[in-house]
């Protein structure tokens, strides 16, 4: 449990209404008060469905601008410390969210960045030739569904079929477990929000990236908040699974304890963190 403070905040304790619980906290007590009085927090957020909208294609999501204001004010106090955990390539998230002092994690986590520092998960680095050989295959598989891709981001593949006929969508993925056959023992295949993943290690994840930033910057006694849309994000909810979880969009399969209906609540919640945090 994080070290509780004097909090300088007037709020009355309560927590924002769109924040709906799922379940009951993890020992009962109010959510409210660690978040006001923790020394220190962590925030482990993801991007596409989280902080931005889920679009049409990858390449139209925009952080928007309130989003990105609250982020740098969270990010900019000494005592939070606000991360982003992402299914896209490092370069490419870095590159959308263009904020300074964030921890960034891309491919779910197999790459990470701090302000001065940098990881690749070993296993995943290891694998680069065989998924490149996995993406020639996919591409030749996937010509024959108009609106199917695949993108390949240097440790990780990802197939997206949001904009192909759904009809079409079964046999995408037959196509992708045809692949994927015989790679059992080191690739994590999962599907997404019309999406498959690819990843080349079964052990490596957004949890135990976030438990290795947490570690990494002695974080382990810092009230953690984790917020996330996709079946990729339940990995980050139960390794945080000591801290706030939230699920955005509202579902009884989850990990978490809370919902927000959209990134716009996220947003709304970030304002609220922000206030009570004192730095509004």
């Amino acid at each position: 449990m994080a070290k509780i403070i004097r909090s300088a905040t007037n709020d009355d304790g309560s927590l924002p209404a769109c924040l709906h619980a799922v379940r009951t906290w993890h020992d009962g007590s109010p959510l409210a008060s660690p978040l006001i009085q923790a020394e220190r927090l962590f925030l482990a957020l993801d991007f596409d469905g989280t902080l931005t909208p889920i679009v049409s294609h990858a390449a139209e999501a925009i952080l928007p601008v309130e989003a990105g204001s609250l982020l740098a004010r969270l990010a900019a106090s000494d005592r939070v410390t606000v991360s982003i955990l992402s299914g896209r390539a490092l370069e490419d998230l870095q590159s959308r969210v263009g904020l300074r002092h964030i921890i960034y994690a891309g491919n779910h986590g197999l790459e990470i960045a701090g302000p001065d520092w940098y990881h690749v998960e070993p296993e995943a680095n290891q694998r680069r030739k065989q998924l490149e050989e996995l993406a020639v295959r996919l591409d030749k598989e996937l010509r024959a569904f108009p609106g199917a891709w695949v993108e390949n981001k240097g440790l990780t593949l990802c197939v997206h079929y949001r904009q192909a006929e759904k009809t079409h969508w079964p046999d995408i993925a037959e196509a992708v477990r045809r692949v994927a056959r015989g790679t059992e023992d080191w690739l994590r295949v999962e599907s997404g929000k019309r999406t498959w993943d690819l990843r080349p290690s079964r052990k490596f994840h957004k949890g135990t990236a976030a438990t290795y930033i947490r570690q990494r910057l002695n974080l382990e006694k810092a009230f953690s908040v984790s917020i996330g849309d996709d079946t990729t994000d339940e990995d980050l909810f139960e390794a945080l699974g000591d801290g706030l979880t939230i699920r955005v969009g509202f579902s009884d399969d989850t990990r978490a304890c809370c919902c927000l209906a959209s990134p716009a609540e996220v947003c709304e919640f970030l304002g609220w963190l922000a206030r009570i945090r004192g730095l509004a």
